[in-house]
């Protein structure tokens, strides 16, 4: 998910996902007339099978920086941070 760090590196074997960002949407208040902005989910990409995530987020120790959400079922393989080298 957007803003945690990754737990793994997941690498799709099969199926597709969408790629979600977090973004700031004007909005009119029908109550109150005032614009507002709310925050939405919206598909930024998409990933397919032989595409991995991440990787950034595991080995620069980041959060990420989008949500991966299945958009069809999907087998995924899955690399913890603990099997990879502390050196990174």
């Amino acid at each position: 998910s957007e803003g945690y760090r990754s737990p793994f590196i997941g690498y799709i074997s099969s199926g597709e996902c969408h790629v979600l960002r977090k973004v700031d949407v004007p909005h009119s208040n029908k109550t109150t007339g005032l614009k507002e902005k709310r925050m939405r989910q919206v598909v930024v990409g998409k990933m397919k099978k032989n595409e991995s995530f991440g990787e950034i987020s595991v080995t620069l120790r980041e959060p990420m920086s989008c949500s991966i959400v299945t958009e069809t079922p999907c087998k995924i393989g899955i690399i913890l941070c603990e099997k990879i080298s502390s050196k990174i």
